[in-house]
């Protein structure tokens, strides 16, 4: 049973990562999610302030950058006027 249990993690972190090493670059950059959390762990508890992590975040990856909550995307867009430029690129 326990090597049925390995066997099916390891094809599933396998499949994760195939998903997530095609190709990434129509996505703004961010840090790697992992599976089923996303980001999640770095809002963990050891962070007082969710801002602190975005702050960071954006520093490291840019202006526009990706997280991932669960298995959802979200875009991070720190400053009015990366807004306005993402605005202007999209017209919604």
């Amino acid at each position: 049973m326990d090597f049925i249990l390995i066997c099916l993690s390891f094809g599933f972190a396998l499949v994760w990562s195939l998903i997530f090493s095609r190709d990434q670059s129509i996505f703004p950059d961010g840090p790697r999610p992992l599976p089923f959390i996303g980001n999640l762990l770095d809002f963990s508890a050891l962070y007082a302030n969710p801002d602190k992590v975005l702050y960071q975040v954006a520093r490291k990856y840019g202006k526009i950058c990706m997280l991932w909550f669960g298995s959802k995307p979200v875009i991070i867009v720190s400053s009015p006027e990366a807004a306005k430029e993402l605005m202007d690129k999209v017209r919604l």
